[in-house]
């Protein structure tokens, strides 16, 4: 890892996330993040700073090498859009923070950081449905759902998936065209917390 990149202590582990993709050469990308303390207060707190990063491995996995520096922020999930264009949306910190948004248009090499987005503060996840629509799914508060037919340049059709609160994690899958598989945690007042899962049909309205 580059100096700067690496985790925070000695003994902390660089975290994969779910987002993998295999190559057309027969190598494996991959999105992690890392955490460094840049804020010690004087109780001796410190406040990580994420960081998200790719690597890519060459020899399934045994071995990774550095690929590139996607921004602030941890948790990521990231959508290619095409072979050139990326997004990333993360999470930039402990607390109740608006998710990040950053792109690529050179096939994840370089990121620009692009904007603070409007909801959502912990694990997102993006699909780039079959029609074209790009669905983010997002926690806290709740467990919600939004949509974008720009690429994330913009989103919109923000919905209220469950309002049972816990971590409120959330994963999206597209199982078949246009029918997306969302799962969650929440909890039943009085109750643990457990995975729960529903299938949500998503159209693509004409213009």
């Amino acid at each position: 890892m580059p100096r700067g990149a690496s985790s925070a202590k000695s003994g902390e582990v660089l975290i994969f996330e779910r987002h993998i993709w295999a190559e057309k050469d027969g190598s494996i990308t991959a999105a992690v993040w890392s955490r460094r303390f840049s804020l010690i207060l004087p109780n001796g707190r410190g406040f990580p700073e994420r960081h998200t990063h790719l690597l890519r491995s060459h020899d399934l996995g045994k071995t990774w090498t550095y690929l590139a520096h996607v921004g602030l922020g941890g948790e990521p999930a990231i959508a290619r859009l095409s072979d050139r264009e990326w997004v990333a949306v993360t999470r930039p910190d402990a607390h109740m923070s608006n998710l990040l948004q950053h792109r690529s248009l050179d096939g994840g090499k370089t990121w620009k950081f692009e904007r603070a987005l409007e909801e959502g503060s912990v694990m997102p996840d993006l699909v780039l449905m079959s029609h074209g629509v790009l669905a983010c799914s997002y926690g806290r508060p709740v467990s919600n759902l939004m949509f974008s037919v720009d690429g994330g340049r913009t989103w919109r059709d923000h919905r209220v998936i469950s309002d049972r609160a816990n971590f409120n994690y959330t994963a999206i899958r597209e199982i078949s065209p246009g029918r997306l598989l969302y799962m969650h945690d929440g909890q039943i007042p009085g109750t643990l917390a457990r995975i729960n899962s529903l299938y949500i049909v998503v159209e693509k309205a004409e213009p």
